[in-house]
């Protein structure tokens, strides 16, 4: 059942959802069934409310309505149920008015069947701001098979709800660790200059916000980032990206270049640093464009990368910009200015991937604003989304190809 495991919800079709009922693939931890919803709003809320925590609150999971199923939860049959008017809103609401911290779970378009009723996916994953608890006190529930043969939603017990609490911040260690793999392979591989001459990088991570278990497993990884490669333009040039054979490094694959260094990995994350200077002992002014292009490219092929290996949730990503103190940056042919800020320019941001995939420019242009001003470009550019566009498409398009 890879297909539908790994497919995004919101691009589901009966192709994902058929193989369930066909191959009789159970009730489990992370698949619950609905045969339907109760039509009463109260039940309908308190149902939903009731589920949608429960899996935040354990491993995520997915609930499919539209297929019934016997005492052992294993599918009996797969009719579907009438189109619901603002389905995705009324769960969406609940998910907002019941839940506390609030859910925001990502739910499928209606996937017609041939009888003419449809099936409906609500996904959420894993939650990291665990426990949520169902207001007005009515307690925080996990899927748990404790008391009956098939999973189902079940209070907590004060344990478990420590455990919860917890795993925010194991997650977030695991990302962290992530990242600094990520930059201790590239001191391997890059250019090894001695400290006094650090040229100016810029690295970037993107991962899922909380990194709690691998996405794929290691063999999916390679078509996986071959499916995230795209191609990208200006006036002068057309290339593919990333465009050279992939390098297998423990549980990432990676490409490795003079001046770049480029890896995706099983857990959904990609890590880069490119050197922006040929030589640091021969100083000339840096293309301060050059970095706008490379903050484009890299959230496109890190969001695409995590789309194809199954994932849809929050995104978090950061973007360094080192050894760029006293260094001059030139935009166009007509201006430069020397960066008075010291030591490492980071900039860091959360997003939904699916708002992110839905437009790269409001990510990429709020850290692109954060490196000018801390590059000392505040005379240069206005503060203002309108202007700053402006500026950035000339004299190039540098969003040409986005999405």
């Amino acid at each position: 059942m890879a297909d539908f495991f790994s497919k995004v919800v919101r691009e589901m079709t009966v192709a994902e959802i058929e193989p369930l009922y066909a191959e009789r693939i159970p009730e489990n931890i992370r698949l619950e069934y609905k045969e339907k919803l109760p039509e009463d709003t109260a039940d309908f809320k308190n149902t939903v409310a009731k589920e949608l925590s429960a899996f935040a609150n354990t491993y995520g999971g997915y609930l499919v309505i539209g297929i019934s199923t016997d005492a052992k939860g294993n599918p009996t049959e797969m009719n579907g149920v009438p189109e619901i008017n603002n389905f995705a809103q009324r769960i969406v609401s609940v998910g907002y008015e019941q839940i506390f911290p609030p859910v925001i779970p990502v739910i499928s378009n209606p996937i017609a069947l041939a009888n003419g009723n449809f099936i409906y996916v609500v996904y959420h994953d894993l939650s990291l701001e665990a426990p949520h608890f169902l207001t007005s006190r009515r307690g925080a529930y996990i899927r748990t098979s404790e008391f009956s043969q098939t999973f189902t939603p079940e209070l907590a017990k004060w344990e478990e709800l420590q455990l919860l609490h917890n795993r925010r911040r194991t997650a977030m260690e695991q990302r962290e660790k992530l990242r600094e793999r990520g930059k201790e392979r590239c001191k391997l591989f890059l250019a090894d200059l001695p400290t006094w001459l650090a040229p100016v990088t810029l690295h970037m991570a993107i991962a899922p916000a909380f990194p709690f278990r691998r996405l794929i497993e290691l063999d999916k990884i390679e078509p996986a980032i071959e499916d995230a490669s795209f191609w990208f333009s200006s006036p002068s040039f057309k290339l593919k990206y990333p465009d050279d054979e992939s390098m297998p490094i423990h549980d990432s694959r990676a490409f490795v270049k003079s001046h770049s260094y480029l890896e995706g990995t099983v857990w959904g994350t990609s890590y880069s640093a490119e050197v922006l200077e040929a030589d640091p002992r021969t100083p000339t002014p840096l293309n301060f464009d050059q970095i706008l292009f490379i903050l484009v490219r890299q959230i496109k092929f890190g969001s695409l990368l995590l789309k194809f290996c199954g994932f849809d949730g929050l995104v978090n990503v950061k973007a360094s910009l080192l050894n760029s103190h006293n260094k001059d940056f030139r935009w166009g042919h007509s201006i430069d200015v020397s960066c008075s800020e010291p030591g490492e320019i980071e900039y860091e941001l959360d997003q939904p991937l699916h708002i992110l995939m839905r437009d790269y420019r409001p990510a990429c242009l709020e850290i692109f604003r954060k490196f000018a001003f801390a590059l000392g470009w505040q005379g240069v550019f206005a503060q203002k989304d309108f202007d700053l566009i402006n500026c950035l498409n000339e004299p190039e398009d540098y969003f040409a190809d986005l999405p």
